[in-house]
């Protein structure tokens, strides 16, 4: 019944057709499918939604600052397709001492109010989460950074949705391509929840003063970091809603980015890689969802390339950065985005960067930098629970999804 009356509250704050469309869609295939587990999980989704929805109706009242938040030249969006150094450029630029990130407890309270109900009970969501979603090479937690279009699960929409929330879905290829298929509303959204997360540190700074009694620290200018994996497929839309943002293009070649991408679709959806569903998931992900956004960071790159004479930079505010130059000189890269930025780069920043020596590192971190340091290295380190795809499955599945780039990609635009 929760799920109905959000379906009716959008109507009267958003143009809902396209959600309600969405939303009837996924509950069609999963009643389709006899996945009543997953059918209880969507309808605890849709419950969420509508509570996040109608408290952050009654904060927009409360709390008119909201709106007035600046999204202008304080923007950086770190894109490009997974599995290509996305999250540890973005965490490097996150422990930046100006730095605002938002975090996946985010995504799920966009709302201030049910943010703070619901902070005692974090460490219970988070053993939920971890137990869900974690996995070996990609790290899952309520404090670790967002990805900006997961917002959009609030309107039942975003590829996280079929390929995570619900991977029986990603067989659907229609289900698929509504997923992906993002407008101007769902923008707007996404910024006022960005407002939200900016909004909520600033109002806790100003009270951790106040109770410290603090004089008021000279003012910095706060970058806030992003990474909308998602909105790489709709390039002109995300300069047409955020014209004065920076986006690092993060560049990586295909068969290497591939052969991880599809261990991680193995790892995340806890399919064997020599099951036929596993086979007719990847084949439907790859043909929806990688090939269109291969195709447009191939443009971008020709383009960003062409305008800059292959410098780091240009003018329209795009940085190439590829992925051989972050693992070979980090150190470089990571000063030239600060510098291009406006990103203070802090200690942290430079040891996640990999520019201090290791005797350094400990007199570099405060104890919870330190400790969150130490956390993300033993969660890489650690084993995988998962054994990776074997090396003539890999090559099987590598050569059908270059087969399927050759078929789309008829006018070559993605470099072989």
């Amino acid at each position: 019944s929760t799920s109905l009356w959000s379906l009716k509250l959008q109507a009267t704050l958003l143009p809902a057709p396209p959600a309600k469309r969405m939303w009837t869609r996924v509950v069609t295939a999963l009643v389709a499918q006899n996945r009543y587990g997953s059918i209880l999980g969507f309808f605890l989704l849709s419950s969420i939604c509508f509570i996040n929805r109608i408290l952050m109706t009654v904060e927009g009242w409360i709390f008119p600052g909201i709106a007035k938040i600046s999204l202008d030249d304080n923007v950086v969006f770190v894109i490009g397709h997974q599995r290509s150094g996305t999250t540890s450029i973005q965490t490097a630029l996150s422990e930046g001492d100006n730095v605002i990130e938002s975090t996946n407890f985010d995504c799920i309270c966009p709302s201030l109010i049910l943010k703070v109900l619901l902070a005692p009970s974090a460490i219970i969501i988070n053993f939920i989460v971890m137990k869900l979603f974690d996995t070996p090479n990609h790290r899952v937690g309520l404090n670790e950074p967002l990805e900006e279009h997961l917002w959009l699960l609030h309107h039942f929409f975003g590829e996280a949705l079929p390929s995570v929330m619900f991977p029986s879905l990603s067989q659907d290829e229609k289900i698929l391509e509504a997923s992906i298929a993002v407008e101007d509303w769902h923008f707007d959204f996404v910024k006022d929840c960005m407002r939200r997360v900016i909004y909520f540190k600033q109002m806790k700074e100003m009270m951790m003063r106040m109770v410290a009694q603090s004089p008021r620290r000279e003012k910095t200018k706060m970058v806030y970091v992003g990474k909308p994996l998602l909105f790489t497929l709709h390039m002109d839309a995300l300069r047409r809603n955020f014209p004065k943002a920076k986006l690092v293009l993060c560049i990586r070649n295909p068969s290497s980015t591939l052969p991880s991408y599809i261990d991680f679709i193995s790892a995340i959806t806890s399919v064997p890689p020599d099951d036929k569903v596993f086979r007719d998931r990847f084949i439907s992900l790859f043909k929806v969802y990688s090939v269109p956004l291969l195709r447009r960071l191939a443009m971008e790159v020709t383009a960003a390339s062409a305008a800059s004479g292959k410098q780091s930079s240009d003018a329209s505010g795009k940085m190439l950065l590829r992925f051989s130059e972050w693992k070979k000189e980090p150190h470089k890269a990571m000063k030239r985005m600060c510098d291009w930025t406006g990103i203070v780069e802090g200690k942290t920043a430079k040891t996640v960067a990999g520019t201090l020596p290791d005797d350094k590192k400990a007199s570099s971190l405060s104890s919870s930098q330190d400790l969150r340091f130490k956390k993300k290295e033993k969660h890489k380190n650690r084993k995988a629970s998962f054994e990776l795809i074997p090396e003539n499955k890999m090559q099987e599945y590598l050569g059908k999804a270059f087969d399927i780039l050759q078929k789309y990609d008829e006018d070559g635009t993605v470099p072989q």
